[in-house]
């Protein structure tokens, strides 16, 4: 006899069917919930919610909402096995001979790197902000806007719909918002996200073992890092990004989106701070590049809060720290 798990799954279940049921018990939990609030259900269509949870929720559809991403990840891979780990990585092609729109669609949704390709593309050429914020536009109009091939265009695009990037009208002939394009289109703060991450992050990221081979892998210098083989400097990062004021103000921007951004919420390191524990004379100190944006006050304290204090140079974003004052 089967008893059902804590999570709603099934003990003793297959983990695929386990995942399934997890799943669906988690999906139900976020949709009713919306709906019983009279909020929108998440949509790919151009007119759907940013956000899938307003903020703030009840912490118990929150959790359900985090298990339901993280379960449908692990299913995606389950699913694929090992075998088409390497291609998920690198194309949008299966090993698998199903050529259906929406099976493609599962398949290719781990090619990222790919993704950020197209991504730095489309951030460059304007093509977010070129196309309509409602109804669609042709792919020969929106080449000319563009100033690029309609074929180059229509290729790039396409390959961003297989991530629900953008729709294709069913003639084939013209394009319009998806609810994620639509949002880039319309935050500049987010379109500043995409460009740094896919123009800086991107080649940072893919730098590392360079780096670890030419100073070592143990190597903590502030100058021996994946950023200076990227960007071919002597200096350390912050040295580097304030001799060049159009990249501060693009640093910013990308810092500015990445604070606003709800997976990077200051909600969750506070919740993982065991603040009932800490005096009221005590210090928090925050060495991270996100530390310049700390402001707010925490009232998790019973009768204290945290003030914020900066130490050393005021223009320097990793030399701030948070007081415990009273309230």
């Amino acid at each position: 006899m089967t008893e059902a798990s804590s999570n709603g799954g099934v003990a003793g279940a297959p983990l695929l069917q386990d995942l399934g049921e997890r799943i669906a018990v988690d999906a139900a939990t976020v949709s009713n919930y919306l709906q019983a609030n009279d909020l929108p259900l998440p949509s790919f269509q151009g007119d759907g919610p940013p956000m899938v949870l307003p903020s703030p929720s009840p912490l118990a559809v929150q959790e359900a909402h985090q298990r339901l991403i993280s379960a449908s990840l692990e299913m995606f891979y389950l699913a694929s096995g090992p075998s088409d780990f390497l291609p998920h990585l690198t194309t949008n092609v299966s090993s698998s001979q199903s050529t259906s729109k929406h099976h493609i669609r599962l398949i290719s949704s781990a090619a990222q790197f790919q993704y950020v390709s197209c991504l730095q593309w489309l951030c460059h050429y304007s093509i977010f902000q070129s196309i309509p914020a409602e109804g669609s536009i042709s792919y020969a109009d929106l080449a000319t806007i563009a100033k690029v091939p309609e074929y180059r265009l229509k290729s790039i695009v396409r390959m961003a719909m297989t991530t629900f990037l953008f729709s294709e009208d069913a003639d084939g002939n013209h394009v319009r918002h998806s609810a994620t394009s639509a949002w880039l289109a319309a935050n500049d703060s987010v379109r500043a996200y995409a460009r740094y991450m896919s123009s800086r992050i991107a080649p940072i990221s893919l730098s590392m073992a360079a780096a670890h081979e030419k100073w070592g892998p143990g190597s903590s210098a502030a100058n021996e890092t994946a950023y200076n083989v990227a960007f071919d400097t002597n200096l350390p990062f912050f040295e580097d990004l304030a001799r060049d004021k159009a990249r501060v103000d693009e640093f910013a921007e990308y810092m500015q989106s990445v604070r606003s951004s709800d997976a990077n919420s200051l909600r969750h390191l506070i919740s993982g701070l065991k603040l009932d524990d800490a005096k009221q004379d005590g210090l928090l100190v925050d060495v991270s590049i996100l530390s310049r944006f700390w402001n707010r006050r925490w009232h998790q304290l019973k009768s204290t809060s945290l003030a914020f204090r900066s130490e050393g140079r005021q223009e320097d974003p990793r030399s701030h720290s948070l007081q415990l004052t009273q309230e």
